[in-house]
Formats: C-alpha cells, structure tokens, sequence
C-alpha cells in the first residue's frame, strides 16, 4: 500500500483479550442459565387454550374475537364542533372516522380516561 495516497485505508489492526478467571467462567455460565430461563419461560407464556372433552380428547378453544368493526351509540364533537359517530374496532379500541381532502379515509383513535 502507498502510504502516500490519501484514499488508502491504514487502519491497524488490534486484538482484545478477555480474562478467563475462574470467576468470569462462572459469571458467564449463569449468564447462559438466566437467558436460557428467561427464553423458556416467554416460549411457554404463548401457549393456546384448550379444553378436554369426555373422551379426553384435546380441542382449541375458540377465540371471542370480533370479526368485524361496530357502531356505537357515542357520538365525538372535535375541536372545530363537527360531530362524528364513535365505531369500536376488532380488539375493542374507540375511534371515529376523517376523509381527507383528497377523499382518503382515515381513522382517529380516542384515548379514554378512567
């Protein structure tokens, strides 16, 4: 390499080497025991719900879930005084709908206190 062109890299190269006390060795094993723990732990946490029926047969419970968004009875008056009708959406949040100026439809999500 020419040292004296400017686009030419020089960087040199240095190595790290760590301790490998006793303790460090024992630090990083329970280390490893804590991650793995803590990973099992959030892999069981997922689980499905299930039930046993008279047989002894396993079934997926089903899940009560809207398919679908729904109207509501609540109206929202913003800060310009327009009114606009509340919908619940599929996980149960509250929102009311905006068109745009250009006609695109967007949903404004409410915030419930208390």
């Amino acid at each position: 390499m020419n040292s004296n062109n400017p686009k030419t890299n020089t960087m040199k190269k240095y190595t790290i080497q760590f301790a490998t006390t006793p303790r460090v060795t024992a630090f990083r094993a329970f280390a490893v025991v804590i991650l793995a723990t803590a990973l099992l732990a959030a892999n069981t946490a997922t689980g499905q719900t299930v039930t046993q029926d008279e047989h002894g047969n396993l079934h997926a419970k089903p899940r009560e879930v809207a398919l679908r968004d729904s109207t509501t009875r609540q109206t929202f008056t913003d800060s310009k005084g327009q009114v606009h009708p509340v919908y619940k959406g599929a996980k149960g949040s509250l929102y009311y709908g905006v068109t745009s100026k250009k006609g695109s439809y967007y949903r404004r999500y409410l915030k419930v206190e208390g």
